[in-house]
């Protein structure tokens, strides 16, 4: 029995791929521990020849080709859940690869506690010469533990990157936790679902599980490449996050967290493809005239929050460069939740002491009634030679 199943799924990444399967095998964790699904998007370069010699030579290695092309990581995803056979499953891209100890972090924070369902680490972002751009992890700390994690507002901050993520399989299976097909912002969605349902998750706080590389400008992946289709599909995922937040009665502080993060990531891809040149303004037009950005912008969400609405308008003005605005609504909602969590608090306390003062006034009464009884008075000289004698 594998400890992980390694779910990569695979589409024209030839001059990758070994590179990612060196970080696989050099695992600390044994790669005799690992299994390692490549789930073939129909490649039409050497991808498919060069991990089926891997399916050959390795006993643990598992190539699954699809018929067509899906178009986005979604259906490979979930055909190597569907394949996985390892109690818990980790999500790799082909053209990214783990640091030695990655999966040995993971899974030994994973599998102290039967009730964690993911463990998830830190990852660093590559330039395309293997220059580090930016290492993201929480804090200094080792490991910390979040019981409720439809309340904490710290999940709402991390990037979806699958990679630096370890979940039970049983949670996606029981919990029918999947990919959307359709997009390619699927992990955005699958990623929150996961932490929603959830019943206890672990941070690794001070480890990047992972490389994350940023491709040059030709050489993008389809999730990589910013065009009009993408910044839709995105919409479409936003949509769905605004949904699953009102099915699973996600806070106004939390959804307001989510969002805000999401769309500052939004607006920089728009900025940045527009000084490239990627994307033209009747590109831009198109965006805001289409039925997913009229969806969102409508959400019930925004109209009981004013500020996204002087967000969108700004947006459609095309102030591409302010976007720190959201940042703005995003401190308000914390500082806001900080404040009604001190009032909480405060009221809690209040509460208790009147509570303990209420009691001590009752233990006052009943020890004055004692000492206010004859049978206190008349043992009095009792009490005096028992003194005398101690």
């Amino acid at each position: 029995m594998y400890k992980i199943s390694l779910i990569i799924p695979v589409f024209n990444i030839e001059k990758y791929l070994e590179k990612n399967f060196k970080s696989i095998k050099n695992q600390s964790i044994g790669f005799s521990n690992i299994e390692v699904i490549f789930v073939d998007d129909c490649s039409s370069d050497n991808s498919s020849q060069i991990i089926d010699k891997w399916e050959d030579d390795y006993i643990n290695v598992k190539v699954i080709h699809l018929d067509t092309n899906s178009g986005y990581g979604g259906k490979p995803r979930n055909i190597g859940i569907l394949n996985a056979s390892s109690d818990y499953v980790l999500f790799l891209d082909g053209d990214d690869y783990l640091n030695t100890d990655g999966l040995e972090k993971l899974y030994d924070a994973i599998s102290q506690d039967k009730d964690i369902d993911i463990a998830i680490g830190g990852y660093t972002r590559l330039n395309s010469d293997n220059t580090i751009k930016e290492k993201k992890i929480q804090s200094d700390d080792k490991t910390s533990i979040i019981s409720n994690p439809k309340e904490e507002l710290k999940l709402m901050d991390l990037a979806p990157a699958l990679a630096s993520k370890l979940f039970r399989k049983d949670l996606l299976t029981e919990k029918n936790i999947k990919f959307r097909e359709d997009i390619s912002a699927q992990d955005l969605i699958f990623v929150n679902e996961a932490y929603f349902k959830s019943s206890k998750l672990i941070l690794i706080n001070n480890y990047s599980v992972y490389n994350y590389n940023i491709r040059d400008s030709e050489d993008k992946s389809v999730s990589h490449n910013i065009n009009l289709k993408t910044l839709k599909n995105s919409l479409k995922a936003y949509i769905a996050i605004l949904k699953l937040c009102k099915d699973f009665e996600i806070n106004e502080y939390m959804t307001t967290a989510l969002i805000s993060n999401n769309l500052y990531s939004y607006v920089n891809r728009i900025r940045d493809n527009i000084e490239d040149n990627t994307l033209k303004k009747e590109d831009i037009d198109e965006l805001f005239e289409s039925d997913d950005y009229k969806t969102f912008k409508n959400s019930s969400f925004f109209e009981k929050n004013y500020p996204f609405n002087v967000f969108f308008s700004n947006l459609e003005y095309g102030d591409f460069k302010n976007n720190y605005f959201l940042r703005i609504i995003k401190h308000n909602k914390i500082y806001e939740k900080r404040y009604h969590d001190n009032i909480k608090e405060y009221k809690r306390l209040k509460a208790e002491y009147r509570k303990i003062n209420r009691e001590n006034k009752k233990l006052k009464k009943t020890q004055n009634e004692i000492f206010s009884s004859t049978s206190w008075k008349i043992t009095k000289p009792l009490r005096n030679i028992k003194g005398k004698l101690n």
